[in-house]
């Protein structure tokens, strides 16, 4: 019981983010009449995630790039390394 009282206390906001999403989920199909679960809908809302997914893991890649190319810059500051 200490195990599972543990786990949920260590995941607590990961579990209230699905929860909220699943109501969020829920509160739409209704206002909507179910056409938001549609699988219509399904693949517009994945094919926006896809473009946002890869515009942010390309910002990240450039500035975690920048940041260690500062950190080296940093570390020795008379090399001529790029």
């Amino acid at each position: 019981m200490v195990g599972i009282a543990k786990l949920l206390r260590a995941n607590l906001q990961t579990y209230a983010l699905i929860f909220a999403t699943v109501i969020i989920w829920l509160y739409f199909s209704y206002l909507t009449n179910g056409s938001f679960l549609s699988p219509q809908n399904f693949s517009n809302l994945f094919r926006q995630m896809v473009i946002t997914g890869f515009l942010s893991v390309g910002m990240v890649l450039v500035t975690r790039h920048k940041a260690t190319l500062t950190s080296r810059s940093a570390s020795s500051p008379g090399s001529s390394r790029s």
